[in-house]
């Protein structure tokens, strides 16, 4: 009896199809996706880091809105870095290094904190 070539090929695709499966030590993948998968749920921001500018005249201006090329979130995640550093006096001086903050402004940076359906302000910095 001989083999034919074409069958030890899809003998062996179907062999390769059913080995994960063999090979499986839990239902995790099932578990993931499809009718067993849980829902999807955002959780609510508990902390928000802002970063503003206070002009020799008083007024306060968010830094991301002078168009440097950082939003928001990229400076909420810096503040947040260097705040649990403890390095926010240096985050300043590197702000006025580079000279996104003019050397007669101020930088502000805040903490906003949720407490239950409340957000509480804390100044954090000003320098």
């Amino acid at each position: 009896m001989t083999l034919n070539i074409r069958y030890i090929v899809i003998f062996f695709f179907l062999l390769m199809g059913f080995v994960p499966f063999l090979l499986m030590t839990d239902l995790f993948p099932f578990m993931r996706f499809g009718m067993f998968a849980e829902t999807i749920q955002a959780l609510p921001q508990k902390e928000v880091f802002n970063v503003e500018i206070i002009r020799p005249d008083g007024t306060k201006k968010s830094l991301s809105e002078r168009q440097i090329g950082l939003d928001d979130s990229h400076l909420n995640y810096l503040a947040r870095q260097y705040y649990y550093k403890q390095q926010l006096p240096f985050f300043a001086e590197q702000l006025k290094a580079s000279g996104l903050v003019k050397p007669d402004e101020k930088v502000l940076v805040t903490l906003k904190t949720l407490n239950d359906t409340t957000w509480k302000d804390n100044v954090l910095l000003t320098k």
